[in-house]
């Protein structure tokens, strides 16, 4: 029997405790027939068996984004880019040059802009978007998606509740400054979702499975639905999943669990919002933000009708998992978790908090305990805008805590990484440059440990751990060959290594040479 697909001369970390790393690796019908020795390895190349010379290039298992929102990924691929904007006028020169070649009354849809790298250090205004946009109504997201802005053309189809909570107003006009968080923000994006065709719902599925290609990503937690997004979304993809070429497990974000039983799915959540973030100042803290001393955030749910909700889905033996960022919002979830478990004990449960961003000490050892997963997104500890200028303007000396990811890990934490694309690049090695690279040296992690949070840590999140998330025989050819050899890159540089080639299930989906 001769092998598909023989890899040689490789670093091949295989996450393998008795074989970390290997020189080969051979691939047939979609599984991992051998690893290790070239020698050996070379015995499994037949007539017919395509042979890939990596030249002491690093070769890893698959990666797994186990937090991304795959539809508005896709969809947000098609809106303005606004993260390089650095003022309002840099947004209303993009805004206007997209309403330039737009129809009259037509959306203009941007995202990704962030109001503390601006010199004004706001968001635009209603006003100062119409006078970019003429008669386009425009709707605008900020890069964590908890809050955005609506001109006045948006503002009148919209037809917002005038009582919705997180309605932004004009300190001198008492009106309406088209900025919107919370669940005014809620309202705005579920809209916005809801005017999307399935049409084009496909076409983002496959452009954002397309991308995630190049970035090595062989599987995804698809975190689709609910408020921030539309339902239609999780319908979509449910049904177009089996033509994309990567793998998916989706977590419908409602708490209409009758709808997920009915769908055949094991899981239910993502963001499921417990709070809001950090840059929107919706994050709920135990203590008021500290450029806004009257604010602490939102909570979503009552106490009470979470800890409900909680234990239903926990005896209904589903997996499930929320949005938590803020330590008052993480004590809320930890809590309803702790009671479900006390009233009805299971054994592998799994279930996960997102983001876990700002957590207690105290807080990441009842976790541990309860045996909670927790799903972070350590790209966002690099040193950047979200660390230098916003983490201590709302947070204070509360930025020393937060993302604490070497802490987690050191605790004992079963953990898994992901990016929540699009409020943040889908690139796993700048997730694992910000683990390794953490802003406080405290914080950093090993690369092997940094990559099991993509691997290993993702495929037992997924409860896949005996098919994914290592290179050995009977596991999945998820397979990713870097351009570089990663555990000798300055670590300013390893989010810059390139992907050569990503292969899916033993396929090829993605070679930088085509």
């Amino acid at each position: 029997m001769a092998a598909d697909i023989v890899i040689e001369r490789g670093r091949i970390i295989t996450m393998v405790p008795l074989l970390p790393v290997a020189e080969a690796v051979a691939i047939k019908d979609g599984r991992i027939l051998d690893v290790g020795s070239r020698e050996r390895v070379r015995n499994w190349i037949g007539p017919e068996t395509q042979v890939i010379d990596a030249f002491g290039k690093t070769v890893l298992p698959g990666f797994t984004d186990s937090h991304i929102h795959l539809t508005p990924t896709g969809l947000d691929m098609m809106k303005i880019d606004l993260g390089g904007c650095r003022s309002v006028e840099d947004i209303q020169k993009l805004v206007a040059e997209k309403a330039a070649k737009s129809s009259a009354g037509q959306w203009i849809l941007g995202a990704g802009y962030n109001e503390m790298t601006f010199q004004e250090m706001r968001p635009p205004t209603r006003q100062e978007l119409d006078a970019a946009a003429g008669a386009n109504p425009v709707c605008l997201t900020r890069l964590d998606s908890h809050s955005g802005v609506v001109n006045s053309q948006g503002w009148e189809k919209l037809n917002m509740p005038a009582d919705t909570q997180g309605i932004g107003i004009d300190e001198i006009s008492g009106e309406p400054n088209g900025n919107v968080r919370g669940e005014a923000n809620n309202f705005v994006r579920n809209a916005m979702h809801g005017l999307i065709d399935n049409t084009t719902r496909k076409e983002a599925l496959h452009q954002a499975a397309k991308m995630l290609l190049t970035h090595g990503i062989t599987s995804v937690h698809a975190m689709e639905g609910g408020k921030l997004f539309s339902d239609l979304d999780v319908e979509v993809l449910l049904e177009e999943e089996p033509r994309l070429p990567i793998h998916v497990r989706t977590y419908w974000q409602t708490t209409d669990i009758a709808k997920v039983l009915k769908k055949g799915l094991k899981q239910i959540g993502g963001c499921i919002l417990i709070d809001g973030s950090i840059g929107s100042r919706t994050a709920a803290l135990l203590e008021p933000y500290s450029d806004a001393p009257d604010e602490s955030g939102v909570l979503y749910f009552k106490a009470d009708e979470l800890e409900k909700f909680v234990l239903e889905v926990h005896r209904e033996g589903l997996q499930m998992t929320f949005h938590a960022i803020g330590d008052a919002g993480i004590e809320q979830i930890i809590t309803a978790y702790e009671k479900a478990l006390l009233a009805a004990n299971r054994i592998g449960h799994r279930h996960r908090i997102e983001h876990f961003s700002l957590p207690s000490y105290s807080q990441v050892e009842r976790c541990v305990k309860a045996g909670i997963i927790l799903s972070i997104q350590p790209g966002w500890a690099y040193p950047n805008a979200l660390t230098k200028f916003t983490l201590p303007a709302r947070l204070g000396k509360r930025t020393d805590r937060a993302y604490p990811v070497g802490s987690l890990h050191m605790a004992g934490a079963k953990m898994c990484g992901g990016s929540d694309s699009p409020v943040f690049s889908p690139s796993v090695l700048i997730g694992i440059q910000g683990a390794v690279a953490h802003y406080r040296c405290e914080e950093r992690m090993s690369f092997p440990d940094a990559i099991a949070m993509y691997t290993t840590g993702a495929a037992w999140a997924g409860f896949e751990e005996r098919i994914k998330g290592k290179i050995a025989p009977g596991y999945l050819a998820d397979i990713v060959l870097l351009g570089g050899d990663l555990l000798n890159t300055p670590t300013e540089a390893i989010g810059s290594i390139p992907i050569e080639k990503t292969i899916v299930a033993g396929r090829i989906a993605y070679s930088s040479e085509a």
